[in-house]
């Protein structure tokens, strides 16, 4: 009887220990966490541009041979970065900030014709004398991200204190898209190019909700999806010289608004080991749409068209792991 009721003590020390545990960790929601993080990200997605054309030699779709920007898009590696930011958190309310920093993805795409069949515009070959039969011809495209956000969630019950939890947030975002493109064509001993600069900043409103799931205390997993608009101050700047660069045929500058959509959506495992210590890694994507990127800028013909074009859309994607430090 006497080792059965030690048993019983037992189990009932270990259960209460477990429940001012479980009590102990709902109270840690009530602190502040800074975090920083490891970022890896991909840049996808291009409208379908030739930037650099051979016209001796076609496809098996009768296309011909070029230099686009879906193949140098393609090209982009995974950069890594960072994300760094903070979060207050009470039993019902999560306040989120953070910062994530990228650097440049940058590509390019070279083409040789010993035929000197190179141009840049198959309906108006001679729009510049050297962009009419090149020897050869590099296309550079080079594209930044930046985003910055402030997220506000209301949880339908504690945190942590059953296994699934629900919450709707709403939030502000700003992101910088920057880009160029370089197209380079040599004939001869010429050498001209054409560059386009473009730049976005996009204050954004965003709302979405959040799925949580803690199978155990110490470990939990967050799904969350954000839709939002955004106020698009975009800018470009274009240059498109010839004979050797000595001859300016674009020079300038414009500007524009424009309101694309943001949509991002993201998975993140989350491990305690202790009060004041949080291990996670997350993927991430971000999908925008209508925004000035660098090569839809681009003209095509004869003259001086000055133009602004918002009709570019990307997709960022990748991985975060980092440390969060609670007090």
């Amino acid at each position: 009887m006497v080792p059965l009721m030690k048993r019983a003590l037992l189990l009932l020390n270990s259960a209460t220990g477990l429940l001012y545990a479980a009590e102990d960790k709902w109270e840690l929601n009530n602190v502040f966490t800074l975090y920083g993080d490891y970022a890896c990200f991909r840049r996808e997605l291009a409208l379908k541009h030739g930037l650099v054309i051979d016209s001796s030699k076609s496809d098996c779709n009768c296309q011909f041979q070029r230099c686009t920007t879906k193949e140098i898009v393609h090209r982009f590696g995974f950069e890594s970065g960072f994300k760094v930011g903070s979060t207050y958190m009470t039993h019902h309310t999560v306040w989120d900030v953070f910062y994530l920093w990228l650097p440049p993805w940058h590509a390019h795409c070279d083409k040789e014709s010993s035929t000197g069949s190179l141009i840049f515009s198959v309906k108006h070959p001679d729009m510049t004398e050297d962009f009419d039969g090149a020897d050869r011809g590099r296309a550079e495209y080079t594209s930044q991200f930046q985003n910055t956000e402030l997220d506000f969630y209301r949880y339908s019950a504690p945190r942590h204190g059953d296994i699934f939890a629900a919450a709707w947030m709403v939030g502000l975002r700003y992101m910088s898209v920057r880009e160029s493109v370089d197209i380079a064509l040599t004939k001869g001993s010429n050498t001209s190019s054409y560059k386009v600069h473009t730049e976005n900043h996009i204050p954004a409103v965003q709302v979405g909700g959040l799925i949580g799931w803690n199978p155990t205390r110490q470990i939990s997993w967050d799904m969350v999806v954000k839709v939002g608009v955004g106020f698009d101050w975009g800018e470009q700047k274009t240059r498109l010289g010839d004979l050797n660069n000595t001859v300016v045929v674009r020079d300038y500058e414009k500007s524009g608004f424009s309101t694309p959509l943001v949509a991002e959506a993201g998975i993140t495992l989350s491990y305690q080991p202790t009060s004041f210590l949080d291990l996670h890694v997350a993927y991430q994507a971000i999908y925008l749409n209508g925004v000035a990127l660098a090569p839809d800028q681009l003209v095509k013909k004869r003259g001086g068209e000055h133009v602004y074009r918002a009709i570019g859309a990307e997709l960022i994607h990748g991985v975060t792991a980092g440390i969060g430090w609670s007090f």
